[in-house]
């Protein structure tokens, strides 16, 4: 069950728009530098709304099916 959760969750990140890769790219970013797990994880998403990116996700699952 993580694997596919999982798998969208980054499709979504790499092809929901412009934010969601902003995100996954200053996230890659910070690991490829060096930064750890959790330093990169809240620079790239710690002023996310998560209901909102909760929301828009969930909408761009049902539109894959």
């Amino acid at each position: 069950m993580h694997y596919p959760q999982s798998w969208a969750f980054v499709h979504y990140l790499q092809n929901g728009g412009r934010a969601p890769k902003r995100r996954f790219n200053a996230l890659l970013d910070a690991l490829v530098e060096g930064v750890g797990r959790e330093q990169a994880l809240t620079s790239a998403f710690g002023d996310v709304e998560w209901d909102v990116l909760e929301r828009e996700f969930r909408e761009y699952v049902a539109d894959l099916q």
